[in-house]
């Protein structure tokens, strides 16, 4: 099983957050689904704030052409979460690029073949999580499981009001995940906690406001018997 999992692309945004430099979401966003086509993933993964909130129809329209006509082309799945600059309009650009190859996650989780369940949790403001809300099952089939979620991780950034503490998640779902991806922080970030990979996906276009950032990069996950290897790709210019 392979999966592409891709960080905040803020299709919609047009210049660098700090320097003001112009800066193409969409094309990185179409470099990284491109790659993943090529390598014939079994699905693409996106952490959250695939729009920003001053995204418009026609770039919805763009997103529909480029990316997921290609993937619907290539009969490949895509699922995501909300991130924290969704808003009711930039909801509402979903409807317009909506297939049956584009799915919401939560935390029942979705199948990926036999091997992999993928679970999602869309985005909390200050990290308040709606516990009561989630519904990991009690039991799954498939022999890994692989969390998705946009927010800052007390494993990856330290305890705070903004933190949310993986190992309360952990408990719900009964058992630790095999790999862990968040998005909203733009600068990527990779870490191993108790023999779970804890990655902030970074942005898939530069747009990271740190010195020397990681970023315009997404992530090849592969599974073979049972193992999980996460790579990196660094999206062209």
């Amino acid at each position: 099983m392979q999966l592409l999992v891709v960080g905040d692309t803020h299709i919609g945004r047009t210049t660098h957050p700090r320097t003001g430099v112009s800066i193409n979401r969409l094309n990185a966003f179409a470099t990284a689904v491109e790659y993943g086509i090529k390598q014939d993933v079994d699905a693409v993964a996106h952490v959250g704030d695939l729009f920003h909130e001053s995204a418009t129809p026609s770039q919805a329209a763009l997103v529909q052409k480029k990316i997921f006509a290609e993937l619907a082309d290539a009969d490949i799945p895509f699922y995501y979460v909300r991130g924290n600059h969704a808003t009711q309009s930039s909801d509402e650009l979903f409807s317009m690029v909506n297939t049956d190859y584009l799915n919401q996650l939560n935390t029942t989780g979705v199948a990926i073949g036999s091997t992999v369940r993928l679970f999602g949790i869309n985005h909390s403001p200050g990290g308040n999580l709606p516990w009561s809300e989630f519904a990991f099952p009690y039991m799954i089939s498939e022999p890994v499981s692989i969390l998705i979620l946009h927010q800052t991780l007390q494993q990856l950034s330290g305890a705070g009001p903004m933190s949310v503490d993986l190992d309360r998640i952990f408990q719900q779902f009964g058992g630790q995940f095999d790999a862990v991806f968040s998005g909203h922080h733009h600068d990527a970030t990779r870490q191993d906690y108790n023999g779970v990979p804890l990655l902030y996906t970074g942005a898939a276009e530069h747009m990271s406001k740190n010195e020397n950032p990681v970023d315009r990069i997404a992530w090849m996950v592969q599974v073979e018997n049972e193992s999980v290897s996460i790579d990196r790709y660094d999206i062209p210019e």
